[in-house]
């Protein structure tokens, strides 16, 4: 019986996105991307004011605003370095693949991974002044680039489940106590993860082990778009284990 209920519930749910046209998909697209750039408030109205590099603004087409990329499927690419743009993380739109925001106002200065678009491949967010924990585990599975350097994040991170393609995690320039690390987590081509900050950070083995070399307090470079923030500065992570 709960078997035929799932398929029930799920076969409802193909025929509602099959029932969906396009342009009810990008009607979505369109309300997600205008609360993302706080729609509601004059802040929407300067954005546009700043990124719009067409003569002719049409509401309806964000494709044209400097820094935004679409295909067919709708909005792929937001790339934004501007203190004059205000964005809220949990309206991106889903169907974007990368997402750069350096030096934008984050409306509600936290970040919950659980809200990020799920086909996201390459997300970087600096110089943000975030503030509160960030959860690693909920992570976009599809993601290889994570980085969110510069801000005021603290508390605990745990390495502990990641996406398996992902190579490179950025979280220097934070105020973090404690990185618990999972080894048998850590993907096979990972490449690094960066917790350089002014007070080290207590790195901590769940398997008694010493932590994976790849997870360290070295500066790490931040290369997206033509942008470089990296140091030949380097240390390994504390070898200690807690209980």
């Amino acid at each position: 019986i709960l078997f035929a209920i799932d398929f029930t519930l799920m076969l409802l749910h193909v025929l509602l996105l099959h029932s969906c046209t396009t342009t009810d998909i990008w009607d979505y697209q369109l309300k997600c991307f205008q609360n993302f750039l706080c729609h509601a408030d004059d802040r929407y109205r300067r954005a546009i004011a700043y990124l719009n590099v067409s003569d002719r603004w049409d509401e309806k087409d964000p494709c044209t605003l400097q820094g935004v990329t679409c295909a067919r499927e709708g909005i792929k690419h937001i790339h934004w370095r501007s203190g004059r743009v205000s964005c809220d993380i949990g309206w991106a739109p889903p169907t974007i693949e990368s997402l750069v925001l350096d030096d934008v106002n984050i409306n509600t200065q936290r970040i919950d991974t659980r809200l990020l678009p799920p086909r996201l491949t390459d997300c970087w967010i600096v110089y943000a002044d975030l503030l509160g924990t960030i959860d690693l585990r909920t992570l976009p599975e599809n993601l290889v680039e994570f980085g969110v350097p510069y801000s005021s994040l603290t508390g605990t991170v745990f390495l502990t489940h990641l996406p398996k393609g992902i190579r490179l995690i950025n979280l220097m320039g934070n105020k973090f106590r404690r990185v618990y690390v999972l080894n048998e987590a850590i993907p096979e081509r990972f490449e690094h993860a960066s917790f350089f900050q002014h007070l080290k950070p207590k790195f901590v083995s769940f398997d008694g082990k010493r932590v994976d070399r790849r997870v360290n307090i070295a500066m790490g470079g931040l290369h997206y778009g033509g942008f470089d923030a990296s140091s030949s500065r380097s240390s390994e992570a504390s070898s200690e284990t807690e209980i």
